[in-house]
C-alpha cells in the first residue's frame, strides 16, 4: 500500500470529521495523541524537519562572522545546519562546531556534520558525502542521518539505508563545484520523485526558490553562498 500526503497551506473553514472520528490539531515535533498508526510516525518526522538547510560558509566569511550571521538567520526560523568545513584543522573545526551547537540549537534548528570532517561526540547528527554514502554498508547510528545524491544509484542507495533526508543537487551551476554538471529542475523532480524522505534542492539556490523546490517534489533547500540572502 502507498499513502501519499500532501501539505495544505491555506483552507477555508475547519476541517470536521465525517465518519465518526475525532480529530485534533497536533503539534509537529510533539505530538500527543495516542496511539499514534506507525505509518504516521516518518510524516512527522520529516515535516519537524527545517525547510532551509545552511550548508557551512566558514572558510570564506571567518568562523566569528559566519557564527554571527547563522544565529541571527536561525532567531527568523528553525534551520538545519550542515557543518562542511573540510579545510579546517581538528581543533578549529571542533570550536566552531561547539559554538554552532550552543548558539542555533537553543533557538529549534539542528546540526549534523559532513562526513568528510570527521566523528565528533558532542553532535549525534551526520551528512553522508556522496562517496562516503555509497560505502556505507548499514544506516549510521545517529539520531538524524542524511546524504549528498547527484544520481538514481545514489539516492537509491539512501533509500536502501534508510536515510531521514536527501540533498540532491547541484540543479543549476554553482562556484562550490564548477565542474559538475547542473540537473536542472526536471532531472531534480524525476530524481526525487516518489522516495520516501525530504529532499533538498542544492545547488545556485537562492531563498526565492524554496516554492520551485516543493512544487518540484521537494522539501526545501540548502544553502550555501546565498544563506544570508535578504
Amino acid at each position: 500500500m502507498r499513502l501519499h500526503f500532501f501539505r495544505v497551506t491555506a483552507w477555508d473553514g475547519e476541517p470536521r470529521p465525517l465518519e465518526d472520528q475525532a480529530i485534533r490539531w497536533q503539534p509537529v515535533r510533539h505530538p500527543d495523541v495516542a496511539p499514534m498508526l506507525p505509518a504516521n510516525a516518518p510524516v512527522l518526522a520529516a515535516l519537524a524537519l527545517p525547510a532551509v538547510m545552511i550548508v557551512s560558509d566558514a572558510a570564506r566569511l571567518g568562523s566569528d562572522e559566519w557564527v554571527h550571521r547563522l544565529t541571527e538567520r536561525a532567531m527568523q526560523e528553525p534551520l538545519l545546519v550542515q557543518l562542511r568545513e573540510k579545510g579546517f584543522p581538528p581543533q578549529k573545526f571542533q570550536h566552531l562546531l561547539s559554538r554552532t551547537l550552543a548558539r542555533v540549537e537553543p533557538l529549534g534548528s539542528r546540526v549534523v556534520v559532513n562526513s568528510d570532517c570527521g566523528h565528533w561526540p558532542q553532535c549525534a547528527d551526520v551528512h553522508l558525502a556522496s562517496h562516503a554514502l555509497m560505502q556505507q554498508p548499514k544506516r549510521p547510528e545517529a539520531v538524524l542521518a542524511g546524504a549528498s545524491c547527484h544520481d538514481e544509484r545514489e539516492v537509491a542507495k539512501a533509500v536502501g539505508l534508510g536515510l531521514d533526508y536527501v540533498v540532491v543537487g547541484p540543479v543549476r551551476a554553482t562556484a562550490s563545484h564548477p565542474q559538475a554538471v547542473p540537473l536542472g529542475w526536471d532531472r531534480f523532480e524525476a530524481l526525487v520523485a516518489g522516495i520516501p524522505m525530504p529532499a533538498y534542492a542544492i545547488g545556485g539556490m537562492v531563498p526565492g526558490d524554496l516554492h520551485e523546490a516543493r512544487s518540484r517534489g521537494g522539501h526545501g533547500i540548502a544553502l550555501l553562498g546565498a544563506a544570508f540572502a535578504l
